[in-house]
């Protein structure tokens, strides 16, 4: 490739970048395009292509813009972490997505959202104690994390240490006071330990931060009816 041929691709890619910043996906696309086709091996293009299909909604052909950028570059950490994200939100592709969260970690042991994100399939697929190893990762990285607490309060539960969970679920609440989801997971918690009248409270202070929460409703409706 000669300089102005590397000087255009440059151009096209930064100009690509300068438009998907401002929101202009579909013309950022046409950029990508250009530099795609003058230099096809550089990942970040592919990336960059990737990230705007994404905002489109055109979710198989980002997967494959972020498929190429892994393959081109084995060692973008950011290409796989999309490629899993991609397979396992849109797809329901689990198993794959798996793989690439586990070579996202392989390069970057750090990404605390690759952990959180392996844990949850992990729990999905009822591998409970490899799950709360993830979530334990997770909280090493960022203890402010409310997403890490509440999940593995929810594998907590899973294995019958409910005590453990209602710390966890505590957690959430000291951390976000207005998450409603915290106080229906005590909740649930409280009531899987026979507490039926502290559980009610829970759901009904779930309910004052989301009153079109369902499944506070419906606990909260069991208990009540429990109690007629």
């Amino acid at each position: 490739m000669g300089l102005f041929d590397s000087f255009k691709k440059s151009s096209a890619n930064a100009n690509g970048i300068k438009l998907a910043n401002l929101g202009k996906y579909q013309e950022a696309l046409e950029c990508f395009d250009k530099a795609i086709n003058l230099s096809p091996n550089r990942s970040e293009t592919w990336y960059n292509k990737g990230s705007a299909l994404l905002k489109l909604g055109r979710y198989q052909e980002a997967l494959e813009c972020f498929k190429e950028a892994s393959k081109v570059n084995p060692k973008d950490s950011k290409a796989w972490y999309n490629y899993g994200f991609i397979l396992e939100k849109r797809f329901g592709r689990d198993k794959e997505a798996l793989e690439c969260y586990n070579k996202v970690l392989e390069l970057d042991k750090n990404d605390y959202i690759a952990w959180y994100n392996k844990g949850n399939i992990l729990k999905e697929f009822g591998k409970y104690q490899k799950a709360l190893d993830c979530f334990d990762e997770v909280l090493k990285l960022n203890p402010e994390f409310t997403g890490g607490w509440g999940d593995k309060g929810l594998v907590l539960n899973e294995l019958k240490r409910n005590e453990e969970a209602l710390t966890c679920f505590n957690r959430v609440i000291l951390l976000d006071p207005a998450d409603a989801r915290g106080y229906y997971y005590k909740g649930i918690t409280i009531m899987q330990m026979g507490v039926d009248q502290e559980a009610l409270e829970c759901f009904k202070k779930a309910l004052e931060l989301n009153p079109n929460f369902e499944p506070a409703k419906k606990a909260k409706e069991e208990i009540l009816a429990s109690k007629s």
